[in-house]
């Protein structure tokens, strides 16, 4: 089945971000490596706020228990297109996880519950028109695909920061 299928490859990107970062210490979240211009930060709230946008909001439409506790409009304003430099000390690298996690949640129990017939349907219409998909299948399946890009972006400032790769062999990592 395809939802089952996204299903899946959301949840593998979701938990391969949460891997990425989750020995990097706190007080390392809102350095810009020099040339990279981005920080985990900004690449935390760029993730949590499109998760919302391509697999919550386009395919059910806003979710009001959701805004009650994630600040949807100052992720909007800074996470959109807005500079990692402008994002240092915004948010603790605590808070980000906080909403990543509830979006992911959510996100994760949309695409579990969609059909077949609802992946085919239109997207939701927003005030802000989706720059790749006119269907639901297509929003989710970008969302994949954006997750996996910024993914690397993570990876990169990842390794600057640390001085070393991603140990994928490492047993702490599973």
């Amino acid at each position: 089945m395809l939802s089952n299928r996204l299903l899946d490859r959301t949840q593998y990107a979701y938990s391969w971000i949460d891997k990425y970062l989750t020995d990097i210490p706190d007080d390392r979240w809102d350095d810009t490596p020099p040339k990279l211009d981005s920080n985990l930060t900004w690449q935390l709230g760029h993730l949590t706020l499109s998760a919302y946008y391509h697999s919550i909001m386009v395919i059910k439409d806003h979710q009001p228990d959701i805004l009650q506790v994630f600040p949807l409009r100052e992720y909007s304003k800074l996470f959109h297109r807005g500079s990692a430099r402008a994002v240092v000390g915004t948010f603790s690298p605590a808070s980000l996880r906080a909403n990543w996690r509830i979006i992911c949640a959510r996100s994760l129990q949309i695409i579990e519950n969609i059909s077949p017939q609802e992946l085919l349907e239109p997207l939701v219409e927003q005030s802000y028109p989706h720059p790749i998909a006119t269907t639901k299948e297509e929003a989710l399946e970008w969302n994949v695909l954006h997750n996996h890009y910024h993914w690397g972006q993570v990876g990169m400032v990842r390794r600057a920061l640390l001085q070393a790769p991603y140990d994928y062999w490492s047993n702490s990592h599973k």
